[in-house]
């Protein structure tokens, strides 16, 4: 089952997996690295339209699911947040509309807890937005707006731990911040720190699942993973990789274990990385892996796939899919199953289109390949797409 959202038809779709020529873009050159493969054909897998939601008067920009996958939250160029919830038949309604930014909402994003959400602006504003604790009826009110942001607010994310709260700009900034909760009904935040790391316009954050590390991506074509120093009381630059080669739209872990991420860019393709381990290098032992000249206070830009400090948490490119899409893909997420084994990725892209990849062991080893495709999910541009609840066996 997977969700996608329209940056122009001002419509969200709902639609379910059951496992059984558009836009001419720009081209890029043939892929230089050796992991590249190129897409394969569709399947017979069944695409199934459940429902379109209509209600904003302006393009969406994202959807998300709460952590129980009981409320849909949405953003628009309308300025709006509309949070909805669905019965037993999967008919969906609007609960809530809120409103507290003065111009596009551009990201919404749950705190673990379900009792939290955050909004980014392109005002250059985050709202927090906290569930009523009075009757039964779903409402949640705005209690706080973060400001600090230079410019348009692209993304955001929380940690797994529900106090960290991650936020990045056009301003060409990373900013993590730490929410006192200790009091419910008065929560606060305090900016624990801003990396100003890239050299252009920061278009997504995400914390791994289960470890204090985060990764960003941007129009600078990099990914850059940040890991904390607990004797500095600092943020650093761990990692930098420059597997594409054009600006980098999104990426996200696997979310069992954060062994993997995936990434999609610009230049129509999704990379897949894969933790490998660095072990901490004896004194007088060198590496041609770090630069002995780099601090964690340094955010310079490094080589492709250099680690600026020794580390036990890294990462590797391990497949590169090309032409996945005929234009930029702008979002990918990843479902993972333990009970039935599946693991699947969803992208969207500019081509009007979503497409789901499933992983499968060729070979012994673990590669992903196309699995469906649902042409002109939307008139135009398909901005968002997000693995919503499983409805019933054998469909996601």
């Amino acid at each position: 089952r997977c969700q996608s959202s329209n940056s122009n038809s001002k419509q969200m779709q709902t639609s379910e997996c059951t496992t059984s020529t558009t836009k001419q873009c720009r081209h890029d050159g043939d892929a230089k690295e050796a992991q590249s493969t190129i897409i394969g054909t569709d399947t017979h897998t069944k695409l199934t339209l459940l429902c379109t939601l209509s209600e904003h008067e302006d393009r969406v920009w994202c959807c998300a699911w709460s952590p129980r996958k009981d409320i849909l939250a949405s953003c628009s160029g309308d300025k709006l947040i509309k949070l909805w919830t669905y019965d037993a038949a999967l008919h969906f309604k609007c609960i809530q509309t809120l409103d507290a930014h003065t111009r596009t909402v551009r990201c919404v994003s749950w705190n673990p807890s379900g009792q939290l959400f955050a909004s980014a602006s392109f005002d250059g504003t985050i709202g927090i937005w906290q569930r009523s604790v009075e009757g039964v009826e779903i409402t949640f009110e705005c209690v706080e707006i973060l400001e600090g942001h230079d410019n348009e607010i692209k993304s955001l994310s929380w940690d797994s731990s529900g106090k960290l709260l991650s936020s990045c700009s056009r301003d060409k900034s990373v900013w993590i911040w730490e929410m006192d909760d200790s009091d419910v009904r008065n929560v606060e935040f305090e900016v624990v720190a801003v990396k100003r790391s890239h050299d252009a316009d920061v278009k997504c954050v995400v914390w791994h699942p289960t470890e204090e590390m985060l990764l960003s991506c941007s129009y600078d074509d990099a990914i850059k993973t940040y890991k904390s120093d607990a004797i500095e009381d600092d943020w650093y630059v761990n990692q930098v990789l420059k597997t594409h080669t054009d600006t980098v739209w999104c990426v996200a872990f696997s979310p069992l274990t954060g062994n993997q991420f995936v990434s999609c860019s610009a230049d129509r393709s999704i990379a897949i990385f894969d933790k490998m381990k660095v072990h901490q290098p004896c004194e007088q032992t060198t590496t041609t892996t770090t630069d002995a000249s780099h601090t964690h206070k340094e955010d310079k830009d490094q080589d492709q796939g250099q680690l600026l400090m020794m580390d036990d948490l890294a990462y590797k490119l391990k497949q590169r899919i090309t032409d996945v899409h005929q234009c930029a893909i702008y979002h990918v997420d990843w479902l993972c199953n333990k009970d039935d084994g599946v693991s699947v990725i969803v992208s969207c892209s500019g081509d009007n289109s979503f497409k789901i990849l499933q992983q499968s062991d060729k070979n012994h080893e673990e590669q992903f390949s196309l699995l469906c495709t649902q042409a002109q999910a939307h008139l135009n541009d398909v901005n968002w797409a997000e693995f919503g609840p499983r409805v019933k066996p054998g469909c996601y």
